[in-house]
């Protein structure tokens, strides 16, 4: 099976692979989040805690989600433009 016959039948995620980014500003931003998460982790009572823990949780699958639906646009719209291009010539 090829690689294009795997993407559409959703037998791989190009995101799985993807890694982290390591650009300056990712590595600022990540690194301000996850001092803001243990400060307000020590702010927190215990139900609080679980229930935040929770909430990033949910945030972090739904990004997931999103980036699969970008790609998968991006994907098809590339897809587009080269059959329009091939069929222009």
């Amino acid at each position: 099976m090829g690689l294009i016959e795997d993407l559409f039948n959703n037998a791989t995620s190009f995101t799985e692979g993807f890694g982290y980014p390591s650009d300056r500003e990712w590595r600022m931003l990540n690194e301000e989040s996850e001092e803001l998460i243990l400060r307000l982790d020590n702010l927190l009572n215990n139900e609080e805690k679980l229930l935040f823990k929770n909430i990033l949780e949910i945030r972090l699958r739904m990004s997931g989600l999103e980036l699969d639906r970008m790609f998968v646009y991006g994907f098809r719209m590339g897809a587009r433009l080269i059959a329009d291009i091939y069929n222009e010539y």
